[in-house]
């Protein structure tokens, strides 16, 4: 895919892994977006050696920006853990931005995502059905004439989404706390699948889970509006290992594998839920 500037803003998470951020980061250098924001997270105190960490990847960022483009900062002083500063970040950059392709350092996509998240952003803008596009396929490849489909659950290794989604947002899952499962859960999980989210959901609610893309998932469900997944999987998740927040080994169940996306893009004639995916992808998640 030749650019000579790629006009979609570019969200860039990182935290204190150098080498991760350096093979992402050097990704999204090929595509010289015009703008793009850089989120980190602070050190932890209790963690040896995390500053310096932190600094490295910092700095690594800040010396190797070598493309004419406008750069945004939102550098933690102090750590706030992955929840809140990746939902904080998110909501910061979207002050000043109506739609993000957001990576975080260690999601590996192919060139091609690039392209395939900034079609669909402008295809989809006014389509409120459309919540989120993704770029990982954790079933790896799909048997489809089409190019992605359309499902509630969502997978954000790799992700584009537009401020009026954003704006639906809710951390803290309030309304959470009248515990009503929704009639999209009900009418594309089983009982299993139900009592797992909402466990889930009980979790965030609680803040018994550092985490934030959880309550993106209850957005949709609670919505009933859809995420878009690629027929092939587009992103490589290269941060499983001891340094991981929360992967710390390659899970057995998911793919992980790139793929290269063709175009001209198929696209569906309608926006309908995939259900055989969906019962895939849940046989995967609900163990």
């Amino acid at each position: 895919m030749a650019m000579n500037q790629f006009d979609v803003p570019v969200l860039f998470c990182t935290f204190n892994r150098l080498e991760c951020t350096k093979r992402v980061f050097e990704r999204i250098r090929e595509i010289r977006p015009a703008k793009l924001y850089l989120l980190s997270d602070g050190p932890r105190e209790n963690v040896s050696g995390e500053n310096e960490k932190v600094t490295a990847v910092r700095r690594y960022l800040e010396e190797h920006i070598d493309w004419k483009c406008q750069v945004f900062k939102n550098f933690a002083d102090k750590n706030m853990g992955c929840g809140r500063r990746m939902s904080s970040g998110i909501s910061w950059a979207f002050e000043h931005e109506e739609k993000l392709i957001i990576m975080e350092d260690d999601c590996l996509a192919d060139l091609s995502f690039f392209r395939y998240c900034r079609e669909l952003l402008h295809l989809y803008e006014k389509n409120e059905d459309v919540m989120l596009i993704g770029g990982y396929n954790p079933l790896g490849k799909l048997e489809e004439k089409t190019s992605y489909i359309f499902t509630p659950i969502i997978e954000i290794w790799g992700w584009a989404t537009w401020k009026r989604a954003w704006q639906q947002y809710d951390y803290d899952i309030s309304d959470w706390r009248e515990r009503k499962v929704s009639a999209c859960m009900k009418a594309v999980m089983d009982d299993k699948a139900i009592n797992h989210y909402s466990k889930l959901f009980d979790y965030v609610y609680t803040h018994k889970i550092d985490t934030w893309d959880y309550q993106l998932q209850y957005l949709a469900l609670q919505k009933g509006t859809f995420a878009i997944v690629p027929k092939k999987n587009m992103v490589k998740n290269i941060g499983f290992g001891a340094e991981a927040t929360h992967t710390k080994s390659v899970p057995d169940y998911l793919y992980n594998e790139s793929h290269e996306m063709n175009f001209p893009l198929q696209i569906p004639t309608s926006i309908k839920n995939n259900e055989l995916y969906n019962k895939m992808v849940l046989d995967v998640y609900v163990k």
